[in-house]
């Protein structure tokens, strides 16, 4: 029986040491910090956090180039299929390099998400279940579209000077959100765009209406669970914990850095998903 090949990044939240244990390939995101590059080796490294909410200059790139060539000719020299899970071709071309180079094989295939953390652990685990048992790609796709149809992430940053830097605020957007002081909740949409969910003039009212927003669109969905990612703001860490007490939160994780530059250290962000049994 033939495996499937898994590369993911750092929006899967877990180190190179687990994903070798995993078997699954990592491309991490390169991360520039002052004109200092650096391969985010862990995931947990609050130090990278707090050097970012000082820097003068940060932004993302590519994993390394050499790296992904070798990591893709690799997968579509060893399994049948490869299937790359991680950051949207709205955020970043790393997806967009992989599809490129894809062409040459057919057998790697860039599956389109939004999806991070426990939500893309859960994608592979069904990924992999599905293919164990049918051995038919398309089956895989047909599946993992299912399930990403039915999971929410929100993002709730403390302020949008990250944001604004890293250029996912720009034109009229970046100059009524700047004016207006008003708290804006960002959702990451299907397509993989970062879309404004609501404004609200408080964080506590922010706060409250990530919760019901992805509450409102669990329902419906069996045995829902959430994921919590945050940054280094405790009086937000504290509010957000306080406030989904009463949710089935399975997992709790530091925000990768190359996420951080742009959402800002301090954010935080609330996922949902279903259980890939009812898919």
């Amino acid at each position: 029986m033939k495996k499937l090949g898994i590369i993911i990044d750092s929006f899967a939240c877990i180190t190179q040491q687990q994903a070798n244990e995993l078997g699954y390939h990592l491309l991490p995101l390169q991360v520039e910090i002052n004109d200092q590059l650096t391969k985010e080796e862990t995931i947990n490294n609050l130090k990278l956090l707090e050097d970012i909410s000082v820097a003068q200059t940060t932004k993302t790139s590519l994993p390394n180039l050499g790296l992904i060539e070798e990591t893709l000719t690799y997968c579509a020299r060893t399994y049948e299929h490869t299937i790359f899970i991680g950051i949207s071709e709205h955020l970043s071309s790393t997806p967009k390099y992989i599809d490129s180079f894809s062409q040459e094989h057919g057998n790697i295939h860039v599956i389109k998400n939004n999806l991070v953390g426990s939500q893309i652990k859960e994608a592979i685990l069904l990924a992999q279940s599905v293919y164990e048992q049918t051995q038919d790609i398309n089956k895989v796709k047909s599946a993992l579209a299912k399930f990403i149809s039915k999971c929410s992430t929100y993002i709730l940053p403390a302020t949008l000077d990250h944001m604004i830097k890293g250029g996912r605020l720009t034109g009229i957007k970046k100059l009524l959100l700047s004016t207006i002081k008003m708290v804006p909740l960002l959702k990451y949409e299907p397509e993989g765009t970062v879309s404004v969910a609501a404004l609200k003039r408080t964080q506590k009212g922010a706060l409250d209406k990530l919760v019901e927003k992805i509450t409102d669109e669990v329902k419906g969905i069996k045995n829902a669970s959430y994921e919590i990612i945050c940054g280094i703001d405790k009086n937000i860490n504290e509010k957000l914990e306080k406030i989904t007490q009463n949710l089935n939160i399975i997992n709790r994780e530091i925000t990768p850095a190359a996420i951080a530059i742009h959402t800002g250290p301090d954010a935080v962000c609330l996922t949902s998903m279903p259980n890939k049994e009812d898919i």
